[in-house]
């Protein structure tokens, strides 16, 4: 497995809510710092994140 990386991705109903409050706001921050790629599409139908990390 060496060299590979995984793409998970995460589909949202709606918007991203640009909002960082004490109880919730994190979940982009936490992506951007631990995945190598992040991608975000908004459309109608919702928001999907697309997530790229390499395994080591």
């Amino acid at each position: 497995m060496r060299g590979m990386s995984r793409r998970p991705r995460v589909v949202q109903s709606g918007p991203i809510s640009p909002i960082l409050d004490t109880d919730r706001g994190r979940g982009l921050i936490l992506m951007r710092a631990l995945m190598d790629e992040v991608t975000v599409e908004q459309g109608n139908a919702g928001t999907t994140v697309y997530l790229k990390a390499r395994i080591f």
